[in-house]
């Protein structure tokens, strides 16, 4: 099977090389691509933001808690795909871990530990 899909490649000119083989322009692409990077992507957003009087803060209009202690606080938050990660902005320390919640909830989200 993969030797009738490389035929028509070897066969065939590009529609704007006229003379050029497609197989050959493949080879050419192949040489410019880059490696992958050996390290994990995290696709996050950094929020920073002040948690209220109750030590909540808002992302896309959600309330995850941080806490009593951190009331009027500055807070930075990394919302992922899945989970929002409140961190102390001058120590690094996380704080608290949250499941992301998409769409607009009343409620706030809170951990009973």
């Amino acid at each position: 099977m993969p030797g009738r899909c490389d035929e028509p490649a070897r066969t065939r000119c590009h529609y704007k090389l006229l003379d050029v083989p497609i197989m050959e322009c493949f080879d050419e692409d192949r040489k410019a691509l880059m490696p992958l990077p050996s390290t994990r992507f995290d696709p996050i957003r950094w929020e920073s933001g002040k948690a209220d009087r109750y030590g909540r803060i808002e992302i896309d209009s959600n309330r995850y808690l941080a806490g009593g202690k951190w009331r009027g606080g500055k807070l930075l938050a990394a919302a992922g795909w899945d989970s929002v990660r409140i961190t102390d902005p001058s120590s690094g320390e996380m704080i608290a871990e949250y499941p992301r919640r998409y769409g607009g909830a009343s409620s706030t989200l809170q951990d009973p530990a």
